[in-house]
C-alpha cells in the first residue's frame, strides 16, 4: 500500500481520526489531475468558526502538509483533497472539505458548508 506510511503518520500525530488515504488519476481521463484523497475523523466541528476551531483546523491543515511532504513519494502530484468530518450523532455527519495544489500555500474549501445526514456514518457520505 503505497500510503500506508503517511496513513500511520496521520494516526500517530491525531489518534481517534480513522484516516483513509488514496490516490491517482482517472484511468479514462489522462488530462485530470494527480489526486491525493484523505478522509479522516476529527475531534473538533469542521464547520465551527470560533477561534478555538479555527486554530484546531489550521493546525490540522498545516500538519497534513508537512506529513504530505515527507512521507508521500508520489511523482507529479498535482492536488491533496482533504475531507474531514466528525460524528455528531448516531446519524449525522458534519463535513468540510478542503483542496491544496503542491505548487501553493493555501487550502481552499471544495465543497459546500453544510452538516450531511442522512444515515451514513462513513467518510464517502461527504463526497
Amino acid at each position: 500500500m503505497p500510503f500506508m506510511p503517511l496513513q500511520e503518520a496521520i494516526v500517530a500525530e491525531f489518534p481517534g481520526s480513522a484516516p483513509r488515504v488514496d490516490g491517482g488519476q482517472q484511468r479514462m481521463h489522462r488530462d485530470t489531475p494527480k489526486l491525493l484523497r484523505i478522509q479522516m475523523k476529527c475531534g473538533f466541528n469542521p464547520l465551527a468558526e470560533d477561534a478555538e476551531s479555527v486554530a484546531a483546523r489550521e493546525h490540522l491543515l498545516q500538519r497534513i502538509t508537512i506529513l504530505v511532504r515527507e512521507k508521500v513519494d508520489f511523482p507529479g502530484l498535482d492536488l491533496i483533497e482533504l475531507h474531514l468530518y466528525k460524528l455528531v450523532q448516531e446519524k449525522e455527519i458534519i463535513g468540510r472539505s478542503f483542496q491544496k495544489s503542491l505548487s501553493e500555500d493555501a487550502w481552499t474549501p471544495v465543497m459546500p458548508e453544510t452538516p450531511v445526514s442522512g444515515g451514513s456514518t462513513t467518510p464517502d457520505a461527504l463526497k
